[in-house]
């Protein structure tokens, strides 16, 4: 299944599109917001203010965030399941 993410920037209409088969879309979407913010940044500097410049920033770090959070989830999973599947197999 194809997940897909897509923004794009309310100044010039610029669509930004991600697609991938197997990364969560936390990781999708903060791709999406580095692309957006430079984007913002070398394209439409007169718009940008301090404002949504504090605003972008905090937006990506909560994403970075995230994005740890169910890296470390996922890790987790991985490395925790066949744990899991010896003991169920040692006490059945």
């Amino acid at each position: 299944m194809m997940k897909t993410c897509s923004a794009h920037c309310k100044f010039c209409d610029k669509k930004y599109v991600v697609k991938s088969k197997w990364l969560p879309y936390t990781f999708l979407d903060l791709s999406i917001d580095f692309q957006h913010f430079f984007h913002m940044l070398k394209h439409h500097r007169k718009e940008f203010t301090f404002k949504s410049f504090s605003r972008a920033i905090w937006s990506i770090i909560k994403r970075i965030l995230i994005s740890l959070g169910v890296g470390l989830l996922i890790i987790f999973k991985c490395l925790l399941y066949p744990l899991y599947l010896l003991l169920s197999l040692l006490y059945e």
